[in-house]
């Protein structure tokens, strides 16, 4: 009897553990709704600025974007390079100045290591939020409210 009681205690954590498994593979497999593009200027972005994917401040030289969103997080994020001689389009347009991104992980500390400048930028429900180097680099975070 102790030895089928034992059994079970180490059965039922097995069981656990691969149900657990497989739900995460299950998981893993369904399709998620992430669309990405690249775009060699902001002339052939024109078209997903309206649609709020690509932030409108960008500067006229900005080059090289790449821009990926999770729709159903209702959140996105880019690449992009840019004349260094336009930094400060960013904070003609409305950018304001921010120490740090609002929750700094170790990319956001590695950018500021490296002099990117943080900043963000708000437009009806859609927040961007800037990591600007002086070089004429750039990054960008964005979450729509709904």
């Amino acid at each position: 009897m102790k030895r089928w009681i034992i059994g079970i205690g180490l059965t039922i954590p097995l069981v656990v553990a691969v149900s657990y498994g497989a739900l995460l593979l299950f998981l893993s497999c369904l399709p998620s709704d992430v669309v990405s593009h690249s775009y060699p200027t902001l002339a052939a972005a024109q078209t997903d600025i309206p649609k709020g994917w690509i932030p409108p401040i960008l500067p006229s030289s900005t080059y090289d974007i790449q821009d990926s969103h999770n729709l159903d997080l209702n959140t996105g994020a880019g690449r992009f390079h840019f004349d260094p001689k336009q930094f400060e389009h960013f904070s003609k347009q409305g950018m304001q100045p921010r120490s740090v991104a609002q929750n700094p992980d170790a990319f956001d500390i590695q950018l500021k290591k490296e002099g990117y400048q943080f900043g963000v930028y708000t437009e009806e429900r859609t927040t961007w939020t800037f990591a600007l180097h002086p070089s004429g680099d750039g990054y960008y975070w964005l979450k729509y409210q709904r």
